[in-house]
């Protein structure tokens, strides 16, 4: 069943660059394919077929769709936002057991500038990448209960519109930078139950 359910990934993502490669102009269609495809590589490397909500194998879905399905409308994936120009603005699969690291997520990639709000919390979550400030617009980053560890990556204080940072119940180590004092227009800071020493300044 496995190796079925990894053949229909594989099918999926030829078939996204097989678009992508029909347009390769930097315009909204090309945008859009391009965070398909990205979607569809995030599903894979968070072991999509596992999830407990609306996988491709099933799980309860509500009004929305499973990954990989309605492959020309990603918007209607569970967990998806999208804006008027079907670009995601949003992404949440909280509590959805999501599994792996995500060193070299392609949920980073600088395709998804449009995402406002990213919720992976109480998830199998580790190894959190340090790219996360190509996402300029995002406004609500919620990582709490999952498995990072390490230093909280500086680019995460790079982010200019920054509402709400939840990092809290997590295994972070080091101490608190200074340099989070970039967050000027953030309002909540939640980083407890870690192993991080220092105070979130006022």
């Amino acid at each position: 069943e496995q190796l079925q359910s990894d053949s229909y990934t594989v099918q999926k993502i030829n078939i996204i660059n097989a678009e992508l490669s029909q347009n390769s102009s930097s315009s909204i269609t090309e945008r859009i394919i391009r965070q398909r495809f990205l979607l569809t590589v995030f599903y894979l490397d968070t072991d999509g077929d596992n999830w407990t909500f609306c996988s491709a194998n099933g799980g309860y879905c509500g009004s929305s769709t499973p990954w990989l399905s309605g492959l020309r409308d990603h918007c209607s994936w569970y967990g998806i936002g999208c804006d008027s120009s079907d670009l995601v603005s949003s992404i949440d699969v909280q509590d959805n057991n999501l599994r792996g690291t995500l060193q070299n997520s392609t949920l980073f990639d600088e395709t998804f500038i449009s995402i406002a709000t990213i919720n992976l919390s109480a998830n199998r979550l580790h190894a959190l990448a340090d790219n996360i400030d190509n996402l300029k617009n995002l406004k609500k980053l919620d990582l709490d209960h999952n498995y990072f560890y390490g230093e909280i990556p500086s680019s995460i204080y790079n982010l200019p519109d920054l509402r709400i940072l939840d990092l809290h119940a997590n295994e972070f180590t080091g101490t608190i930078s200074s340099t989070i004092n970039r967050l000027q227009n953030v309002e909540t800071i939640l980083l407890h139950e870690n192993n991080l020493s220092g105070e979130v300044p006022e």
